[in-house]
């Protein structure tokens, strides 16, 4: 993605990198985590990524696409970003293979069994990305030719997850960046 550009870039470590289904830091239970609700929303999506795995896509979206956006940008400019210091690539369920609705479904489905995805809170709109922190960088620091030439590069060479029940962890931590030594995934 051109990282040259930024200076103070520091990639996080591969085992370390992540896209969020359901990000339960705010959970709507009163007891934080029941166990037959936790279990509940287990089996649920481990059910439903089983069935019918999940085909996301990072990057593949040229500049003049306007299928859909996120957050109200096309989706080329919300492929790689810096926000608070953090690098970050959004995917997408892939247009050619599901409904770019697909996730935002799944997580409104968590959402009935009492487990409200922190960015679908308050009557925001369904959020369909997958989001992933590669790595910080200095705030700043200037940013716009990386992400000019990480947001082409993207374009032309887009990356193809599925994700299926196996790649599930459902994950307590102590720091967002989930670092082994402070989280725990089953």
């Amino acid at each position: 993605l051109g990282t040259a550009r930024l200076r103070s870039f520091t990639p996080r470590p591969p085992p370390d990198v992540h896209a969020t289904i359901v990000s339960l830091s705010s959970p709507a239970h009163p007891n934080p985590y029941p166990d037959a609700a936790a279990e509940a929303l287990r089996t649920f999506l481990r059910e439903t990524f089983d069935r019918e795995p999940l085909d996301a896509r990072f990057g593949g979206f040229d500049a003049a696409d306007r299928r859909f956006t996120s957050n109200g940008v096309p989706p080329y400019v919300r492929s790689l970003g810096v926000y608070g210091g953090k690098v970050v690539v959004i995917g997408w369920p892939d247009p050619a293979t599901a409904g770019l609705d697909r996730l935002g479904r799944i997580r409104e489905a968590c959402g009935d069994l009492g487990f409200v995805h922190d960015y679908h809170r308050d009557g925001a709109p369904l959020d369909t990305d997958l989001y992933a922190v590669v790595g910080e960088v200095d705030p700043d620091e200037p940013v716009d030719a990386f992400l000019a030439e990480g947001r082409a590069a993207l374009s032309r060479s887009p990356t193809r997850v599925r994700v299926d029940a196996g790649l599930l962890r459902f994950v307590t931590y102590e720091d967002t960046r989930l670092p082994a030594a402070t989280s725990h995934a089953e």
